[in-house]
This record gives structure tokens, C-alpha cells and sequence, in this order.
């Protein structure tokens, strides 16, 4: 029972300020089960390079063992060499198969109004 929230926001701080963080919630697949979906990862510039990427990343896999999940998984902008390498170089598995699809703004009010 109780509430519990439906986003939630990891942050990493050194004695100043907050250096980086991952925004992330937990959804469901059909394959697999419940998944831990990270929607940001952001790392101050000054601090990139020095491991707090890596702090976060860790610390979410462990938030997703510990919460039962078979899957934990992001998207990066294909543009994104940099953060793309260090997915890879931490074990992630780019899947070039699958396509991302949105629909937004005008097009989703005129598809759920039925137009």
C-alpha cells in the first residue's frame, strides 16, 4: 500500500553543488517484465571525464536489481558519439533494430479527436 512516486530524479553532489544526475521511472515490458527506463543522464561539463557518469550509471543498475527489474534502458541522440562510447565501454548494447517513433503537439490532439 501507499503512494509511491512515478518519476524519480538521482543526484550526485560534491560539497558545492550538484554535479550530475539521472531522471528515471519504472515501466513494464511485455517480453521481459518490469524495466528501469532512464529518461536523462546529465553530467556538468567541468565534471565529465571523472567518473561520476560512471557513479550514476552503477548506482541505477543497482536501483534496478534491487527493484526486480529484468531490463535497464536508455536512449542517446545518434549524434552523441562521446555518450555512446561510454555506454558501450560500461557493456550497454546499442540496438540499431529497433526505430523510435513520437507523435506530438498538433498531430496527437488531431489523432485523439479522431481527425
Amino acid at each position: 500500500g501507499g503512494e509511491r512516486g512515478m518519476y524519480f530524479c538521482l543526484l550526485v553532489r560534491n560539497s558545492l553543488e550538484e554535479v550530475g544526475m539521472g531522471f528515471f521511472y519504472f515501466a513494464y515490458s511485455t517480453w521481459e517484465g518490469r524495466v528501469l527506463h532512464l529518461e536523462d543522464l546529465y553530467v556538468d561539463e567541468k565534471y565529465r571525464g571523472k567518473g561520476v557518469g560512471g557513479v550514476l550509471m552503477r548506482t541505477l543498475a543497482k536501483i534496478a536489481v534491487k527493484n526486480g527489474c529484468k531490463r535497464f534502458q536508455w536512449q542517446a541522440l545518434d549524434w552523441n558519439v562521446k555518450a555512446i562510447e561510454f555506454y558501450e565501454k560500461i557493456g550497454a548494447n546499442v540496438l540499431s533494430e529497433w526505430v523510435n517513433l513520437r507523435m506530438e503537439g498538433k498531430k496527437l490532439n488531431e489523432y485523439a479527436a479522431g481527425k
